[in-house]
């Protein structure tokens, strides 16, 4: 199996993985299946998309007591020690981020 690859530039506002997310999305023409699987039932620009995205994701850490854990354990490490931190996020943070996305 083949993967066509594509370099987009994006808006690096810190919300590039959202930008590429939806450029993608949009651009293999899936944006409306995707919108559709939360619900959505209207077309959306970028921005919108990057807001939604990002309130979702706020909304599933703030009702969810794992994810709250997960952020005082992150915020407690980053206290002790920044390098700890780093390697924790590099592991389960991503997966968990990727999970409710």
């Amino acid at each position: 199996m083949t993967i066509d690859v594509y370099i987009s530039d994006v808006k690096a506002d810190g919300s590039c993985f959202f930008r590429c997310l939806y450029n993608s999305l949009k651009n293999q023409k899936l944006l409306n299946r995707f919108l559709l699987y939360l619900d959505i039932d209207y077309d959306i620009n970028e921005e919108i998309f990057v807001n939604l995205m990002r309130c979702l994701i706020r909304n599933k850490i703030l009702h969810d007591n794992a994810l709250v854990e997960y952020y005082l354990t992150f915020r407690e490490d980053f206290i002790k020690d920044k390098e700890t931190l780093r390697l924790k996020l590099d592991t389960s943070l991503r997966k968990t981020i990727f999970y409710y996305i």
